[in-house]
């Protein structure tokens, strides 16, 4: 019923709430909030001549060295056939069944089937313009799971029907038009002309277009085989010629097959050796950022579906897509779909001189012409460092405005949203205490001073000849002379924990190049301080004079409501649960301690008679040693 299948999805989403909860917080901090671009969101949709693959196994694809290059779109689309035996048992169902309940697994394929069409049909544009959050998701395509779903559940129901019913005609009708296909793209242009209408993949040679040809008709000629196969299976089960068992399992076997002829070239096995070695790039970048642009699409064949090993291997080398995650590498461009919407507003708005040196881009990766240019940024701020004053703007739109400015210098300050939180007056007393003994040990030393000025008078001379000499050297040195008095290293760098050991020189900041985000906590010396978001969307701590150890580390109230919903979820589940079946329950726990009793009984028996075989030195028991067992 409607209302045990409205129970049963609240109980889904209770007991997902640890893990719903800090999505929700990413999407609402992320750039898709304010809603994307419409030719953005329906980019891939399924096209009209997409559904062919629901049909004819791989029909947009172009076979390439044992492998598959999709005309269109994503993978995606070249994988939606769910075998014809199954297909044809969907399409059947709703014809032999008369339920309800099939009716809306109708009504569920269909709508996931129109709004897969995205920017063809006016219902993806509708829900775009009219539902919340529509805006904020993309690729229409991915539609079509809930096909599959719809499709394979009213496939399950038509196979129960297999028993009943004599589909041998249907099943060598389906055979023929099959057969009717291979003739009609085999011997005529038809298929050239859909071809036209398809988007090719980047080079794509006359050899292939012709090798795609052979490969869609060479693919109805086989499911026209494997139907004439369903046909004749069909028929024995109907006329009681062999077992149904038997049957059925051939049939089982028979649909294995036919999904893995065809669906095996989707997924690739590539032999882990592949992730373990590292690519030559990834030896230079070790335990540094780096930058890298969106790769051309002349480098790779097709971008959505790097079908050949050697795609493979291409974009391991150049680092493409998520790539670098593998081998612990820095991309600052993120590696997530979802990206921060501060973080989009900061690259948008900020000149890339000014970002790379805050972001500590010590490398820069350029595609040209084919090739790898790799650059060496001599400029970058390390991905830690302490600045010793602190600029409050409180208006987002201004620090943007402010950082374009050129006279801004993250080495020199950092720009915070809010006041800084002033010290207690324990710290205030301690501090003054220590300035009060640094002042004693001043004077102490003034007294050595006058009795060392006749030394000094005299190489003063000497001083400032050579003062020269470091103040050309000061100004042939690195402007970061300042940032690297700082002694700091990071000890620990894990996705939740960050520990780092830093000697401050003096009171002020410790600015660390990480993303600002909720659920994030810092700890100097085991007490919580603070985070600031700095430079826009960075973090920054307040840290005093000295040596220090700073850890922070991530655990967000988000997923401690979300855990805690999702507990009193399964309780209450399993309250009900209970409750509704007490009786099955009761007895079950009766029978269970009936057992327990005649188990106990057995073994008992069994002690005794072992001591009076050993009491009496025979097999006979004293007939008073009988034991009944009571029920």
């Amino acid at each position: 019923s409607i209302k045990s299948f409205v129970l049963l999805g609240l109980s889904g989403i209770g007991l997902c709430l640890f893990q719903m909860l800090p999505f929700l917080e990413l999407v609402l901090l992320s750039d898709r909030m304010g809603g994307l671009s419409f030719s953005e969101v329906s980019f891939w949709s399924l096209g009209l001549y997409d559904i062919l693959n629901i049909f004819i196994p791989l029909g947009t694809a172009i076979p390439s060295e044992g492998y598959i290059f999709p005309y269109i779109g994503q993978k995606m689309t070249t994988s939606l056939y769910m075998g014809i035996l199954p297909l044809i048992l969907a399409i059947s169902t709703p014809f032999w069944i008369k339920r309800r309940f099939l009716l809306f697994w109708v009504g569920i394929a269909i709508f996931s089937l129109c709004l897969s069409a995205g920017k063809y049909l006016p219902i993806y544009s509708f829900f775009y313009k009219y539902l919340p959050g529509f805006s904020m998701l993309r690729d229409p395509v991915k539609a079509m799971h809930l096909f599959s779903l719809s499709a394979s559940i009213l496939a399950g129901f038509g196979f129960s029907q297999i028993l009943s019913k004599d589909i041998t005609k249907r099943l060598i009708l389906f055979s023929f038009l099959y057969i009717c296909l291979y003739l009609l793209f085999g011997y005529t242009d038809t298929l050239f002309e859909i071809g036209s209408r398809l988007s090719l993949p980047y080079q794509t040679t006359l050899e292939e277009t012709f090798l795609w040809k052979h490969f869609v008709t060479g693919n109805c000629l086989k499911v026209s085989i494997i139907l004439l196969g369903y046909s004749l299976l069909v028929y024995l089960i109907y006329k009681a010629k062999i077992g149904r068992t038997l049957g059925l399992s051939a049939i089982i076997i028979l649909t294995i097959f036919d999904l893995y002829t065809f669906n095996s070239r989707l997924n690739y096995l590539i032999n882990e050796d592949f992730y373990i070695k590292e690519p030559k790039i990834a030896k230079s970048l070790k335990n540094s950022r780096f930058f890298s642009p969106l790769i051309a699409e002349k480098m790779v064949k097709y971008i959505g579906g790097k079908s050949t090993y050697e795609d493979f291997i291409f974009s391991k080398e150049v680092l493409h897509g998520n790539m670098g995650m593998i081998f612990r590498l820095y991309n600052v461009r993120g590696y997530e779909g979802i990206c921060r919407k501060d973080f989009s507003s900061l690259t948008e708005n900020v000149p890339v001189k000014v970002l790379i040196k805050i972001m500590g881009v010590q490398c820069i990766l350029s595609y040209e012409d084919e090739k790898i240019i790799f650059y060496k940024n001599s400029g970058s701020l390390p991905r830690l460092f302490f600045v010793e004053e602190a600029k409050v703007i409180q208006d987002r739109r201004k620090i943007l405005e402010y950082m374009k400015d050129p006279a801004f210098d993250p080495e020199k300050e950092v720009i915070l949203e809010e006041e800084v939180r002033r010290e207690k007056s324990g710290d205030r007393s301690q501090k003054s205490e220590d300035r009060s003994q640094k002042t004693e040990d001043r004077s102490q030393k003034s007294e050595d001073r006058r009795q060392k000025s006749e030394d000094r008078s005299q190489k003063s001379e000497v001083r400032s000849e050579k003062s020269e000499d470091r103040s050309q050297k000061v100004r042939s040195e690195n402007p970061k002379s300042k940032i690297q008095n700082l002694k700091s290293k990071i000890i620990k760098y894990e996705p939740n924990r960050v520990v780092i050991d830093v000697d401050a020189p003096n009171d002020g900041f410790l600015f660390l190049s990480d993303t600002y985000y909720p659920g994030w906590k810092a700890y100097i010396d085991g007490k919580e301080t603070k985070i600031y978001r700095a430079d826009y969307c960075f973090r920054a701590v307040q840290i005093k004079e000295g040596r220090h150890k700073v850890e922070f580390s991530y655990f967000p109230r988000t997923f401690i409501i979300g855990l805690i919903g999702s507990l009193l979820t399964g309780i209450i589940v399993l309250v009900l649960f209970c409750k509704t079946n007490l009786l099955k329950i009761s007895s079950f726990m009766s029978t269970l301690r009936i057992g327990c009793r005649i188990f106990g009984a057995i073994s008992a028996r069994g002690i005794r008679a072992k001591s009076l075989r050993c009491s009496s030195g025979c097999g006979i028991l004293n007939p008073s040693s009988e034991i009944t067992l009571s029920p």
